[in-house]
């Protein structure tokens, strides 16, 4: 019995590690996405003579918030099902 339980928690903890993985791929791909969609003002913001480093740092401020948004509720979810046995 010990063992199905030790097989069932490591089959937990690479189900978990996938999920994660795939999590962190989707919300790249939206970082991505966001950058694309703004295409357009950040060459206005170019033209206006903002420097172009200002405006690179304000896309991966955005992009990083959403990741670490992302990240943040899934640990929570997974730190929840580990508390109550799931």
């Amino acid at each position: 019995m010990g063992t199905m339980v030790d097989i069932s928690n490591a089959m937990l903890a690479i189900m978990g590690g996938i999920f994660l993985v795939v999590v962190m791929v989707v919300l790249w791909n939206m970082g991505l996405m966001n950058g694309l969609r703004r295409y357009g003002e950040v060459g206005l913001r170019l033209a206006i003579g903002e420097p172009k480093g200002h405006v690179y740092r304000s896309l991966i401020a955005n992009m990083s918030r959403a990741v670490d948004w992302g990240v943040s509720r899934y640990s929570a979810v997974i730190l929840w099902c580990k508390q109550n046995h799931f």
